[in-house]
């Protein structure tokens, strides 16, 4: 029996579809088991304060640590409640090194390796940035405050946050 070429070229293409598939998209790098910051997941609200500068109020939303990244957006309003800036913050691994990179405004800034950590905490430190040089998080209950800092004698930012409900 004369099996007709297109159909031995379909079967042919068929039985090494998956071979090829497997060859066109190498698979990726595991992800981390855990970034240790699963803490962060959530939406938290409440108020910033840079410097001696009036508290304003501050939004922020952290995704879970599925996939080996934990991503957030956060947003600063006015007295008038009027979007005056915005962040995005990517935390991740890096050469084996747990990473924040913040991104204000939405442009991607220097990147601050872990420094120090623990349960509920944790301290991202890059000595070489301008401003800021250090970041902190910490969370105690349904409590999250985040502190960025520079220099001896610079102007620290505080962000104090409570859990906020969806």
């Amino acid at each position: 029996m004369k099996i007709p070429r297109p159909l031995l070229l379909a079967g042919l293409l068929l039985a090494l579809a998956p071979a090829l598939a497997q060859q066109a998209s190498p698979t990726p790098p595991a992800a981390p088991a855990s970034l240790g910051l699963e803490w962060l997941e959530g939406r938290w609200s409440g108020t910033a304060r840079f410097g001696d500068r009036p508290a304003q109020r501050f939004l922020a939303d952290y995704t879970s640590a599925a996939g080996g990244e934990v991503l957030s957006a956060s947003k600063t309003l006015d007295a008038k409640g009027r979007a005056v800036a915005f962040e995005f913050e990517r935390f991740h691994c890096r050469g084996g090194e747990v990473v924040l990179t913040p991104f204000p405004g939405g442009r991607e800034a220097a990147s601050f390796p872990l420094a120090e950590g623990g349960p509920r905490r944790a301290v991202f430190r890059n000595p070489s940035n301008k401003w800021p040089r250090e970041l902190s998080y910490v969370r105690e209950g349904e409590r999250l405050t985040i502190r960025a800092s520079g220099a001896p004698g610079s102007p620290v930012l505080l962000v104090s946050l409570e859990r906020a409900s969806k």
